[in-house]
């Protein structure tokens, strides 16, 4: 988000001016400003002392108002369409189920799924029509495919905190020492009072201003590389081979001719399954059309599948672990008499880092890594987690082939 800012010559022109004695309204007409722009620059320099634009407070926002307008366009451009039926295919059904026939006997000449059939019938029988009623609520605005793709605009627009500098953090240190409040370095220095309590919280506690090590795993994947593993899900879509409609016609008028499953298999250079299963489908269906699978087709194929385990492969789990020297600091510290908080801030360590060393110690009388029982993990706890949350965004898939 960037707004306009007036340069640091049109705010002095208006302190002076507000000096020599001149109306708000005055300086607005002379230096051509708007009114509420003329109250906050001297209401600033009145408070502060200067009319420089000061560290806001809080947490900047998330996106700029261009990515917002582009979130409002993809949302706009994919309303949610489903497919439905013709008014005369629904009195059909509706006719034969009057005349008896049962819903599987309808619902294989026409190809629709035998779960349309019921719900036509059943709200004929409710309702009195098989007309589609108006929908209770309000109807969705966006369809999953526009969702999955505002999240990968959304993640493309994240936070990046600004850190302050060594020299900031000891100056906060010192005017602290010096006897300052709080409010005095913060306007002082310019930074807001949240990081300067922050800071003071740090080196009572630790003992220093620089940044600790954060507790909890970082994360194995970037934002770049989630992006990577959506577009490659959506530009592999699962694309099965089907054979015309003439190599099938083929299968079964050599079928009626009494050739056997292996001979027509040779004869066309087809698979054994695939006759079998065109020369059933022809027996049960009367027809060797591909008929409408039952529920919804899976949007990955095998090849996306491997292709996303592999890039998880890549990242394989990577701990740090501290060399020969820091942990023989810590056991002699131990040794010592030293409490494992105050090892933890002296050396600058986790606190469950220097408990796990000593225990270690104690267990086995060495600070070395062990050799680990069991066989290693391919994927790391991370990557595994990386994988759920990227299915995550397709909810339709159940089956992912990750030992492959």
């Amino acid at each position: 988000m960037k707004t306009k800012e007036h340069s640091e010559e049109v705010r002095e022109n208006v302190i002076e001016k507000h000096k020599s004695g001149d109306g708000y309204k005055k300086i607005s007409k002379s230096a051509n400003i708007p009114l509420s722009t003329v109250k906050a620059i001297i209401k600033k320099w009145k408070e502060y002392g200067k009319s420089l634009n000061l560290l806001r407070t809080g947490c900047p926002q998330k996106r700029r108002e261009s990515a917002r307008r582009e979130l409002v366009s993809v949302a706009k451009n994919y309303t949610v369409k489903t497919r439905e039926h013709s008014k005369k295919l629904c009195e059909n059904f509706i006719e034969n189920h009057n005349l008896g026939d049962g819903h599987k006997k309808y619902s294989k000449p026409v190809n629709i799924p035998l779960s349309t059939v019921t719900s036509i019938i059943k709200k004929w029988k409710v309702y009195g029509t098989s007309i589609n009623l108006s929908r209770a609520g309000h109807p969705p605005k966006l369809s999953e495919s526009p969702g999955r793709e505002l999240l990968t605009v959304a993640k493309n627009y994240t936070v990046k905190t600004k850190e302050h500098s060594k020299e900031v953090r000891e100056n906060v240190i010192e005017k602290h020492k010096s006897g300052d409040g709080y409010k005095k370095i913060s306007k002082s220095l310019n930074i807001p009072l949240s990081t300067v309590k922050s800071i003071i919280k740090k080196w009572k506690e630790h003992g220093t201003s620089v940044n600790l090590h954060r507790s909890g795993h970082p994360q194995k994947l970037s934002e770049s590389a989630k992006r990577e593993l959506v577009s490659i899900a959506k530009n592999c879509t699962r694309k099965t081979k089907e054979h015309p409609t003439e190599v099938r016609e083929k299968v079964i008028e050599k079928h009626r001719s009494g050739d056997g499953y292996k001979k027509i298999s040779k004869s066309l250079n087809i698979p054994l399954s695939t006759v079998k299963s065109i020369i059933k489908k022809w027996k049960e269906h009367g027809t060797s059309v591909n008929l409408h699978r039952s529920g919804r087709p899976q949007k990955l194929s095998e090849s996306a599948k491997r292709e996303l385990v592999n890039i998880t492969k890549n990242c394989t789990r990577k701990t740090k672990e501290h060399p020969t020297e820091v942990r023989d600091n810590v056991i002699e510290k131990h040794k010592l008499g030293d409490g494992y908080k105050k090892i933890s801030r002296s050396l600058n360590i986790p606190l469950s880092t220097v408990k796990s060393i000593i225990k270690k110690w104690k267990e086995y009388g060495t600070s070395v890594n062990l050799r680990r029982a069991g066989r290693p993990k391919k994927l790391s706890d991370c990557a595994t987690r990386a994988i759920l949350l990227s299915f995550s965004l397709w909810p339709q898939i159940t089956n992912i082939s990750c030992n492959k």
